[in-house]
């Protein structure tokens, strides 16, 4: 468990134990960087399947902070499953007005990813110790989730229709609808260094510069603090365009400024402010850094999905590349890098192991479930499932004792 934990996680570790517990679901506490404070349930913050697969070893706290980043913009819990079907489930915590981490739970399995999940697990011991929920326990759960972030949050956890600016952007707004250019004292050639840096995801750098930018603005505005904040606003802005010009989705950025908005009026001092705004300048290289690895993350685990809905049906690379919108040629780039396969091979693989279950719990003929998995002919399933398994669809079956009727 980790040291020099805020008092509201430390609260929020009692209360993830009473969730694990009523659930029978792990439940942890996570930082604002969606480092692990302390997990209850049988996992540690390390899941099997991450630590047995070089293609997704390492790419659970991406997830995570995605995820974290998504319940903060959506003022709600998060629903979501990593790359391995696993279910999870994230809501934030806020203390004073700050993300101070979140309640993170799972992993579980729905129904209809068990089957895929259990096929490619090493460890069957630890598959044993996952809890399967269904949809309804999981919307439950998600609701008991949001209910105590909000307990342990100084403030609700607020979706963006409900949040209202504060005095200052409502000032702050006036002032960009009046004023287009920044006024002339302002060091715009460390600001223009300051947003290459960004754009770079270059953070040792950007804050360096930052503190050099962030004197010469104290300096002159000393006995004002007032306006103070609004450079310092107006900074937030640039690095804002900085970061979409980077490639971060404007929405995300749009949801992290409203935030920002609603923070900057809790601070009174220039220690504070300085501190929080350079875990700003963090949070946006942070962003830039990750952008590439969460948006081709986000891609495969949406065509992930999109397989295992319709691996009956006849799909292809371009069927694929249309439901996530991405081009065929790029898609097949990443999806091979990201899960160490073609997209036909893990197709296949999805296939013949929904071909294991009907084989195992159904009498239907060979020819039926050949084309309820969605190949073309028994033939062609014959000849993938051997060169998979080692044995043939009937060899399988009767291996297990199991005779069409």
């Amino acid at each position: 468990m980790k040291t020099n934990i805020p008092d509201t996680l430390i609260q929020a570790i009692g209360i993830s134990r009473s969730m694990c517990i009523s659930t029978s679901v792990d439940c942890s506490v996570v930082d604002h960087n969606s480092d692990i404070v302390s997990v209850n349930g049988q996992f540690h913050g390390s899941f099997f399947c991450c630590r047995n697969k070089p293609s997704v070893a390492g790419r659970c706290n991406d997830v995570h902070s995605f995820g974290l980043h998504q319940s903060l913009i959506n003022g709600e819990t998060y629903i979501y499953q990593c790359r391995c079907s696993l279910l999870f489930l994230i809501a934030p915590i806020l203390h004073n007005g700050l993300l101070a981490g979140g309640l993170l739970s799972g992993p579980a399995l729905l129904p209809e990813s068990r089957d895929l999940f259990f096929s490619s697990a090493p460890e069957k011991g630890e598959i044993s110790s996952i809890s399967q929920i269904t949809s309804e326990k999981a919307r439950a759960i998600a609701q008991m989730l949001l209910y105590s972030a909000n307990y342990l949050s100084t403030e609700d956890v607020k979706s963006p229709k409900e949040r209202s600016l504060p005095e200052n952007a409502e000032k702050l707004l006036q002032y960009y609808q009046k004023n287009g250019e920044i006024n002339s004292e302002y060091p715009l050639n460390e600001e223009k260094q300051l947003i290459q840096y960004i754009k770079l995801g270059d953070t040792n750098s950007a804050r360096k510069l930052l503190n050099e930018i962030l004197g010469k603005i104290y300096f002159s505005y000393e006995k004002n603090f007032e306006c103070l904040k609004v450079r310092i606003l107006e900074l937030i802005v640039l690095l804002s365009r900085a970061t979409i010009e980077a490639g971060v989705p404007t929405g995300e950025v749009f949801g992290m400024n409203l935030h920002y908005l609603k923070e900057i009026d809790h601070y009174t001092s220039f220690e504070g402010i300085n501190g929080w705004f350079n875990r700003i300048i963090v949070n946006f290289s942070r962003l830039v850094l990750s952008e590439n690895n969460i948006k081709h993350e986000r891609v495969i685990l949406n065509a992930v999905k999109y397989i295992n809905e319709n691996y009956h049906k006849k799909i292809s690379l371009e069927d694929l590349s249309n439901a996530v919108y991405m081009s065929p040629p790029y898609l097949s780039k990443i999806f091979k890098e990201e899960m160490k396969c073609s997209f036909n091979t893990y197709l296949n693989n999805v296939r013949i192991e929904k071909s294991k279950y009907l084989l195992l719990h159904t009498n239907d003929l060979l020819v039926d479930i050949a084309l309820a998995t969605g190949f073309d002919n028994q033939s062609y399933f014959t000849k993938v499932f051997k060169k998979n398994v080692g044995i043939s669809p009937a060899k399988f079956r009767e291996s297990r004792g199991l005779f069409p009727k």
